[in-house]
């Protein structure tokens, strides 16, 4: 009876060590592509020899703010999003399930995204060539990939390093014409999309004539104001004429 009762613990123990729930999946990723976007996540979670049903959730940072895992119906495959994170930033996630005595740790950077345009746009003569300068943006939602050089209205390449700071035209400036210059600041997302700034908020136009010292440096916001005040005087005009 004895030597029933232990054969009897040895192989219930054993049974115990054979089906402990353990942890298979808890990652960002499905079928090798990232599910992740600059301001949400969707964490996968697979358990093994899970006794239905499977329990988890998720702690993101250690806030003690605990997210429950979606499980598939009769599986121990299931998903949990996490939303309202910030562009770019890491963040940490732990997975508690009720059957599993380990927490599991998973970290990932949220995605880039669109970046705020260049400040400080200059735009001036330097020794007879045209030279646009700029810092860069204040929120730049990612590492920033590269600039990009509008002269009038034609891209220029190759695109600049995420370290520049200036521009110059390869050719003397001739006076009398009125060139255009604007810089965005781009990322380029996981999904391989371009993310740029508003062209508007950088574009520069300039103006001088050979026989004045007068320089005129316009922004796009200013042009367009006169184009419009220009266009109401006229139509003000019309109508009273008629």
């Amino acid at each position: 009876m004895v030597h029933s009762f232990i054969h009897l613990t040895v192989i219930l123990y054993m049974f115990n060590m054979i089906v402990t729930t353990e942890i298979v999946t808890f990652s960002a990723t499905l079928f090798d592509i990232p599910i992740i976007t600059n301001d949400s996540i969707t964490l996968n979670v697979e358990l093994s020899n899970c006794i239905s049903p499977c329990s988890c959730h998720v702690q993101m940072n250690k806030t003690g703010n605990y997210v429950p895992v979606k499980f598939h119906s009769g599986t121990s495959k299931g998903f949990v999003v996490i939303n309202n994170l910030e562009t770019y930033t890491m963040y940490s996630f732990d997975l508690n399930c009720s059957q599993v005595n380990e927490i599991k740790t998973y970290t990932r950077r949220t995605d880039v995204s669109r970046p705020s345009s260049p400040g400080n746009i200059q735009i001036a003569l330097h020794k007879q060539r045209l030279r646009l300068t700029w810092t860069p943006p204040n929120f730049p939602h990612g590492p920033i990939d590269n600039y990009r050089i509008t002269i009038d209205g034609i891209e220029k390449l190759p695109y600049l390093s995420n370290t520049a700071i200036s521009y110059e035209i390869g050719k003397n400036y001739v006076f009398g014409i009125n060139h255009t210059m604007g810089v965005r600041a781009c990322n380029n997302d996981s999904q391989q999309r371009i993310l740029c700034s508003d062209a508007k908020d950088t574009t520069r136009s300039f103006f001088q004539d050979k026989n004045s010292d007068n320089i005129i440096v316009s922004s796009m916001q200013s042009v367009s104001f006169c184009r419009i005040r220009f266009l109401s005087i006229c139509i003000i005009q019309f109508l009273m004429v008629i």
